[in-house]
């Protein structure tokens, strides 16, 4: 390889450099209406043009990037796009079931039982639109589905669903590049299923029984149970790292000290993905 200036290698190296930073959420004060996961890999493929003397190709490169984020609306840098809050409530009463549906893109999920006669779900957002939400109520079961409706997707934004304790749930969530914590000790949840992409999610689970079923990704995932819960893990993949602190292997499948079989237990399956799981009691 040929470089002609020093000032190339160094705009070629810069590109590179930030692009990898970007990635690994070095940078986090930068928030994008373009996907997030577009610009670092943009700003790689410029880098490394200019770093092999391909000029021409780099600032079409360049070009390209500018006519998107035109296009697209633009990017907010060092967070300086306006924070809004967005609120709905739903109502529980005569209700014995709620199916709570969530699809997400970017950003952090919190969900926590507490002592009270309805659902909130507060959103702190830079979206322009607001989260797309039905309601159905069939006897006495209620559907909740919450989507996100907008090109707009910041790591910073958060969704919180703080949920009423007298009724019982299933959990139905898919999203992609996300901190998720799931505080389900308060809650009566019989399953809760999950599609990640590339995410952390934490589960603290409380007494059980409950049914667990994740389709994982580029994941780091965290659970917490508590002491003498019966559990067993089930793990299907082999570019997985495994942390199960006080559990027995037998036959593949990974049991706690408190798993009674054919006891009221918490059933975990995880399927695929790459990444790391992790748990401890307390």
């Amino acid at each position: 390889m040929k470089i002609k200036s020093s000032f190339k290698m160094f705009v070629g190296i810069m590109f590179v450099i930030i692009g990898l930073f970007s990635i690994f959420n070095v940078w986090s004060i930068l928030t994008f209406d373009v996907p997030w996961q577009t610009w670092p890999i943009a700003a790689i493929t410029i880098g490394v043009l200019f770093i092999f003397d391909k000029k021409g190709f780099a600032f079409a490169a360049i070009g390209m990037v500018i006519i998107l984020s035109v296009f697209s609306g633009g990017w907010n840098c060092c967070g300086q796009s306006e924070k809004r809050i967005f609120e709905e409530r739903f109502d529980l009463a005569d209700i014995d079931v709620v199916n709570l549906n969530l699809e997400y893109g970017v950003g952090n999920i919190y969900l926590v039982g507490e002592d009270r006669d309805d659902i909130l779900f507060r959103v702190s957002t830079r979206d322009f639109e607001d989260p797309v939400i039905s309601a159905q109520i069939d006897n006495v079961t209620k559907r909740i589905d919450v989507s996100r409706d907008s090109s707009g997707v910041s790591k910073k934004d958060r969704w919180s669903f703080y949920l009423g304790e007298d009724v019982v749930y299933d959990l139905n969530l898919e999203y992609g590049v996300a901190d998720v914590s799931l505080d389900l000790r308060d809650l009566d949840v019989r399953r809760v299923n999950i599609s990640e992409g590339v995410s952390n999610t934490r589960i603290v689970f409380g007494e059980g029984p409950v049914a667990v079923f994740i389709d994982g990704g580029v994941s780091n995932v965290d659970f917490e149970f508590l002491r003498d819960s019966g559990v067993v893990i089930r793990v299907d993949g082999d570019l997985l790292d495994r942390d199960f602190e006080g559990f027995e292997k037998r036959g593949g499948d990974y049991y706690s000290e408190g798993f009674v079989e054919g006891g009221e237990n918490i059933v975990i399956e995880f399927d695929g993905g790459v990444g790391n799981l992790n748990s401890r009691f307390y």
